[in-house]
């Protein structure tokens, strides 16, 4: 008596269960997008958030040039305040980027204050040696919540 051999499902079968669990899992997202978003902010809400948060720049942004011995060094002044729900929001990492003009470059992150503010004053953004160059530049803060521009 001869037994017979079972294969296993093959590569192309495994590919095509794959294709279609993520082509129901897309349409499941996109139909139920919204209310997955509604119980997200309930939930946000009831453990008493407030979505999504505020970011002000509530002085500066200035970029200031200064140069001493061969080296031209940009710094950054300028507060940003976040809120939640128009509370201030304590301890939380903010992050700056200058992009555009000489002075590109990044800040180093702060954290907020019990007022919810996060302040930069004279913070060295760039360092480069020869003439301090004039121009603008597009200030970013925690990945583009809030921006603003400045001329050195």
């Amino acid at each position: 008596m001869r037994l017979k051999r079972e294969r296993g499902q093959g590569l192309v079968e495994y590919a095509l269960i794959l294709v279609l669990v993520a082509v129901v899992v897309i349409a499941a997202l996109v139909l139920l997008g919204p209310q997955i978003s509604n119980a997200y902010n309930r939930v946000i809400t009831a453990l008493g958030g407030t979505v999504p948060y505020t970011y002000t720049i509530t002085s500066g942004p200035t970029i200031s040039t200064s140069y001493s011995a061969g080296i031209c060094t940009y710094s950054l002044s300028m507060s940003v305040k976040i809120t939640d729900g128009g509370s201030p929001v304590s301890g939380e990492a903010v992050s700056v980027s200058v992009s555009g003009g000489a002075a590109a470059g990044s800040a180093p992150t702060k954290t907020t204050n019990s007022s919810g503010i996060a302040e930069w004053t004279n913070t060295a953004i760039k360092s480069v040696g020869g003439v301090c160059q004039s121009g603008s530049s597009t200030i970013s803060v925690a990945g583009g919540a809030a921006s603003g521009s400045a001329s050195y």
